[in-house]
């Protein structure tokens, strides 16, 4: 039923009060109440109106007229409301597809970059020893600890395209697609002689692990929690192994783990294109550069635009535009950002137990130390190190023909033997069926 209300209103102005009423038909005060409300709203700027009390008119019967404009009101405002939810829903619908085209361009220029700095994963490896690093002609570099187990014996390696670091040995993939190891093999990580077509290595604390051209992985070393139970992996991109601990992200952008705690964290990730784990942490890089994690650390959620993750006694994540968040435990053990651009211009990073590293693109190393006590906790000085990235592949093959070079010179050294002295003139004769004098020239 329809009535009449009265509304009390309070106007200033310049310093000025004024007292004022107005009337509307409405169903309840509840209703009138929020007219006038809005018609507060609506008071030309500099009127400061406020809504004092509303009141039923008793002495006055509403009229069909006013009955009639009120439905009039009612259905336009109806209307009026109707038109600005199609108007909300179809924004909100323009809003999603900017925004996933937006998403769908950035992922594609994040995709890019990842691809152009995909080759200088695998450039440095840091263990809780030592770290090693790959030179951009194929030869390797190693620093830190005392070399207890031989882990750092690696000046002889050639032709190698990519390195990773266990506790106490070191693996290099050649560009054959074979393995080489050194260091501690008490329980078998070096075991990889029979390793053929690999195309990516990964180390935990005392396993080593292959991904094969095929999709398929292979594993040697220790076995705790079964890291090394990887045999029936498949249609695999990208391997990672961290302590006792292996993951395989798949084709589909899914990840699989030897672990069944992490499996459990894992399985609802999706678009992983590459994953980092820890003792206290577990963190998943996806294709739009977001990141997604364990819980552990809550505020990397809020990070956007990365490309690159290492995890360690700190947390590094690489941006699109070359900067650094670094992470690091605080004294109540929880984490937090100890600086938004460690470094710029990097294009790898690799977080150690002592030390941070980032790689530049033209072969420079940067790097940020940690508090070190005692022998084994020295950081690792990198400072003498140049030309750190991926093997130059002309440079390769100039090395593979200035090789071969060196070894038809060395045979033909050794078959221009000596044949006897000279009958002429005493000196020496060389050579293979005609045989010459050194000294005079004369045949013998």
């Amino acid at each position: 039923m329809l009535k009449r209300y009265i509304g009390y209103f309070n106007k200033e102005k310049n310093g000025n009060s004024y007292e004022s009423e107005d009337y509307v038909i409405a169903e309840n005060q509840s209703e009138a109440s929020e007219y006038f409300r809005k018609d507060c709203g609506l008071m030309p700027n500099g009127w400061n109106v406020r809504l004092i009390r509303v009141v039923e008119d008793y002495s006055k019967p509403v009229t069909e007229d006013e009955k009639s404009n009120y439905n009039y009101k009612k259905k336009w405002e109806a209307d009026r409301q109707e038109k600005e939810a199609a108007e909300r829903e179809a924004e909100n619908k323009r809003k999603v597809e900017r925004d996933s085209q937006f998403n769908k361009e950035k992922a594609e220029q994040l995709s890019k970059h990842r691809e152009s700095i995909a080759k200088y994963r695998g450039c440095i490896s840091s263990g809780f020893f030592h770290t090693v690093g790959l030179k951009t002609n194929g030869t390797v570099v190693a620093v830190g600890g005392i070399n207890a187990s031989g882990e750092k014996n690696v000046t002889d390696w050639r032709h190698i395209i990519a390195i990773a670091v266990g506790d106490a040995f070191t693996l290099g993939l050649k560009a054959d697609g074979t393995v080489v190891a050194v260091g501690g093999n008490q329980y078998g990580p070096c075991n990889i002689s029979e390793w053929r077509d690999i195309i990516a290595i990964a180390a935990g604390s005392s396993h080593s692990i292959g991904l094969k051209a095929d999709g398929t992985v292979v594993a040697v070393g220790e076995n705790s929690g079964g890291c090394c139970n990887v045999s029936g992996w498949r249609d695999i991109i990208a391997v990672s192994a961290k302590g006792y601990r292996s993951f395989g992200i798949k084709s589909d952008g899914t990840v699989v783990s030897t672990c069944s705690y992490s499996n459990g964290l894992i399985s609802h990730w999706r678009n992983i294109v590459a994953i980092e784990a820890g003792s206290l942490y577990l963190f998943g890089l996806k294709s739009d550069g977001t990141i997604v994690s364990d819980g552990n650390v809550v505020e990397v959620a809020k990070l956007r635009d990365i490309v690159a993750i290492s995890c360690s006694a700190s947390l590094l994540f690489l941006k699109s535009d070359g900067s650094v968040v670094e992470f690091r435990r605080g004294e109540s053990s929880s984490w937090y950002c100890s600086n938004k651009n460690l470094w710029s211009n990097i294009v790898g990073i690799v977080a150690g137990s002592k030390t941070n590293f980032g790689l530049t693109a033209n072969g420079n190393v940067v790097y940020t130390d940690f508090e070190s006590y005692g022998l084994f906790d020295k950081p690792h000085d990198v400072s003498g190190w140049y030309n750190i990235g991926p093997m130059n592949k002309e440079e390769h093959c100039l090395n593979l023909q200035i090789n071969k070079e060196k070894q038809r010179q060395i045979q033909q050294s050794n078959e221009w033997q000596s044949q006897g002295l000279c009958k002429y003139c005493g000196g020496e004769c060389r050579g293979f069926f005609v045989r010459k004098c050194t000294k005079c020239g004369k045949k013998k």
